[in-house]
Parts: structure tokens; C-alpha cells; sequence
């Protein structure tokens, strides 16, 4: 029983791929002249107001120090999920051998 259901599975993701690619029997309708084509909409412009753009020059002059900030000085070393899974997967198979 579990080598036919390995078959049937091995069968099934063979044939994907040609299911995927598969076409319809109506055939392609190409229309040059009948498509219209619109340009994406952006996003709005920010409206500020004179009052905002004071209110950050204020703060910018009170703190010159925070030109000088460089961020990601810490060092740290970072692992993603990806690289987790393939340790812990190693470390079971090691532990299985």
C-alpha cells in the first residue's frame, strides 16, 4: 500500500507541470486597438503645511549631534529561521547516524 501511494504521488507531481502549461480550446483572442491602458495610480503628494516643516527645523536645530548617528554599529550576528531549520536538521540526522 505505501509503495502505491508513493506512485500515485510520484505520478501526480510529474504531471503538474503539463497541467499548468495546459491551454483552453477557445484559442487566444488578440486585440490590438481594443485595449486600453491606464498608468497606475500613485500615491497622493503629502500636503504639509508651514507650521510642520518649522516645527522640524526646530527640532533638527536643537539636536546637531544627530547628524553624526550611524546605526547598525552594534555587531550582532543575526539567523534567520531558514538557517535554524537546516542546523536543527543536521544536528538530528547526526544524532540519528
Amino acid at each position: 500500500m505505501k509503495k502505491l501511494t508513493i506512485a500515485a504521488l510520484l505520478v501526480a507531481l510529474a504531471c503538474a507541470p503539463s497541467v499548468v502549461r495546459a491551454e483552453t480550446s477557445g484559442g487566444r483572442r488578440e486585440s490590438g486597438g481594443d485595449v486600453q491602458t491606464r498608468q497606475p495610480a500613485g500615491p497622493a503628494p503629502a500636503k504639509s503645511s508651514r507650521s510642520e516643516a518649522a516645527d522640524y527645523a526646530a527640532r533638527e536645530a536643537a539636536a546637531p549631534t544627530l547628524a553624526d548617528f550611524a546605526g547598525g554599529s552594534g555587531g550582532g550576528i543575526y539567523i534567520g529561521s531558514g538557517a535554524l531549520v537546516i542546523v536543527l536538521l543536521v544536528v538530528i540526522i547526526v544524532l540519528l547516524v
